[in-house]
């Protein structure tokens, strides 16, 4: 069994980083950023950038925890600042297995209503993105009517792209929610994107969702 991308031990991301991060001064963007949070008009970004840079500074979990929970009161709705901690998160960094899906609930649910919701959404989607698609099946299933309807709302405060159904459309197939994927695939029309679906065909899907079979075929390869 291979190991997953999320699963790789924080010793061995830190090597990884080590001949890199030995190059960078990594107090200058700090004091950068610090400069640049003490004008009147901030940018919720330079939070970003502080979390980035204490998470590749491997920050006590404390710490990183105070200067996110500043971040977020700042701008409770800059999404990239949740991102950010959850793939902190992440085994790789030091986390617990499964502990940004907590995170991502409970975000979700201090911020409540539609960009809660939303929030919940984006969160799963850029997450998905550490793992393998085995992984990711395992993931949607436990979670899926709150994914959906977290999809929902998102679309409903930002509108939704070709690229987005593509991908809603992909989730709701390994779901095996049929009623979803044909909605999806009746939206999509001719924007199907290949690439997001990797080796299955838009004949293939199509044929499944309309068919008794209540078990999605799962092609080898990875998660895209």
């Amino acid at each position: 069994m291979s190991v997953s991308r999320c699963q790789r031990p924080f010793a061995e991301t830190s090597v990884r980083f080590q001949n890199l991060t030995s190059e960078i001064d990594f107090l200058s963007p700090f004091a950068v950023v610090d400069e640049a949070l003490s004008l009147p008009d901030r940018c919720p970004h330079l939070y970003d950038v502080q979390l980035t840079v204490a998470r590749w500074q491997g920050w006590r979990r404390e710490d990183y925890d105070r200067l996110f929970e500043e971040a977020v009161v700042f701008a409770p709705r800059y999404r990239a600042l949740y991102r950010n901690k959850a793939i902190y998160l992440l085994p790789r960094w030091g986390g617990r297995e499964g502990e940004w899906k907590e995170f991502a609930e409970d975000s979700a649910n201090r911020l409540g209503g539609p960009e809660g919701e939303d929030l919940y959404y984006f969160l799963f989607s850029a997450m998905s993105a550490y793992y393998e698609d085995d992984e990711v099946l395992a993931l949607l299933k436990p979670v899926w009517p709150r994914l959906r309807r977290s999809f929902e709302a998102s679309e409903d405060l930002y509108g939704v792209n070709p690229d987005l159904l593509n991908m809603f459309g992909k989730y709701a197939y390994f779901a095996g929610d049929k009623e979803t994927v044909q909605t999806m695939i009746n939206r999509i029309g001719s924007h199907w994107n290949q690439g997001i679906w990797g080796n299955l065909d838009p004949a293939q899907v199509q044929t499944w969702a309309t068919s008794n079979n209540s078990t999605p075929f799962r092609p080898m390869g990875p998660w895209t």
